[in-house]
């Protein structure tokens, strides 16, 4: 599958410098066996957050599955970075503090995750990775949602450009 942009923060293929987001979806198929399932590749500029909706449709999976970010230097080669419940230092700090993974479950529920590059670093080349804990039927898939682009806390102001 692809990424697939929304009308939202698209004008004439650019992105919308009003809103200066970007909103994409793709789904990622599960399947047979424990294994990682991929979304398409992204890429965000430097210093641009994003927002990562994970299993959008709440899909009741028979094992517990989990979201990764993977990033990557050159578009060919993926490495497995942090689990995307602790992108960002205040979730960070709170994953810690729980002291298991439960949080970064995806099991029937779906998760907002922030990505600040600040604290996880820029990469030109990222994807999300679905884990899976067990088998799966062939059937299943998980939704993913981006907001690509932040906004300065407390205000309407643009932090980063697209």
């Amino acid at each position: 599958m692809a990424w697939v942009r929304s009308s939202k923060g698209k004008v004439a293929g650019t992105f919308n410098e009003q809103d200066n987001i970007a909103v994409m979806t793709e789904t990622v198929a599960l399947g047979g066996g424990e294994a990682t399932r991929y979304s398409s590749a992204f890429s965000a500029p430097p210093g641009v957050g994003f927002t990562i909706i994970s299993n959008t449709a709440s899909t009741d999976t028979s094992d517990s599955i989990s979201d990764w970010l993977y990033v990557s230097y050159d578009n060919s080669t993926y490495f497995k970075h942090k689990l995307l419940r602790d992108c960002n230092y205040a979730d960070y700090t709170k994953g810690i503090a729980a002291g298991g993974v439960a949080m970064a479950l995806l099991d029937a529920t779906f998760k907002i995750r922030y990505v600040d590059p600040d604290f996880v670093g820029s990469y030109p080349y990222m994807k999300v990775g679905i884990v899976q804990g067990g088998e799966e039927s062939s059937g299943m898939t998980v939704g993913l949602a981006m907001i690509l682009g932040n906004r300065e806390r407390g205000s309407s102001k643009s932090k980063g450009s697209l």
